[in-house]
């Protein structure tokens, strides 16, 4: 049955226009980063790769890659928060832990998938436009293409609750932004690893561009379980006790 919900999903989106934040959002995080490398070049006393990563991850990651997923959980919901529909899904035989389910694995995908756009992206600006000679740091930058993403997982089921419940696009697309200014100050604090936002940060490294230590990975992996785990529940309680209603 989770197959099924995934490919209706899927099916729903095929015809959307989300592939336009998919792309853009990502392109404009490393256009505004190629830029500010490019201001910053010499006061970067790192290696080109890693300083272009820093000022590309520091707009990806505090602000586009979030509100990405914001956008997509929002679109996610779109269809049944308009006219009739949610009450054709509450009444449908479907399981809604199955429904919700549904729709953070293709949410999940998406991120992942933006995820590879923007390394080849990244590695596409450093190659092409600065045209680095040392060679590209690809242990490294996958890394951050993983830790980034699975910290992304909670950010995304926390925006796939708050659209499961407000009906509204926007304001949910409202609260991701400042979920961000929110978790770039746990960050600045020293606190990173409590909000999933910040969490992010941490995991893309935004900041020093290095590997992610061994015990940074594990504790992100952890938190961003929590986290998802926390909004699965939350969501799947609230969809339980929601009824039909008279719009």
């Amino acid at each position: 049955m989770l197959v099924h919900a995934i490919s209706a999903e899927c099916l729903k989106l095929r015809r959307s226009k989300i592939l336009l934040p998919c792309i853009g959002l990502p392109i404009l995080g490393v256009l505004i980063g190629a830029g500010n490398f490019n201001a910053n070049r010499a006061a970067l006393s790192m290696p080109d790769w890693q300083a272009l990563w820093t000022q590309v991850a520091l707009f990806y990651g505090y602000f586009f890659y979030p509100i990405l997923l914001a956008i997509c959980a929002a679109y996610l919901w779109r269809m049944e928060h308009t006219n009739y529909n949610w009450n054709s899904l509450m009444t449908a035989p479907i399981p809604v832990r199955v429904i919700f389910m549904s729709k953070l694995m293709v949410l999940v995908a998406i991120g992942f998938t933006v995820q590879i756009f923007l390394l080849f992206l990244y590695w596409g600006v450093g190659k092409f436009l600065f045209h680095f000679t040392s060679a590209f740091p690809v242990g490294m930058a996958v890394q951050w293409l993983i830790c980034g993403w699975i910290a992304a997982i909670s950010v995304a089921a926390m925006q796939l609750f708050l659209s499961t419940w407000i009906r509204s696009f926007a304001i949910p697309i409202g609260i991701s932004l400042g979920c961000c200014i929110f978790g770039l100050a746990l960050y600045a604090l020293g606190i990173g690893k409590l909000f999933p936002n910040s969490l992010l940060i941490l995991g893309v490294g935004a900041t020093d561009a290095v590997s992610v230590p061994v015990g940074d990975v594990i504790s992100i992996m952890i938190v961003s379980l929590i986290y998802t785990v926390l909004f699965i529940l939350l969501s799947i309680g609230y969809l339980k006790k929601k009824d039909v209603v008279a719009l």
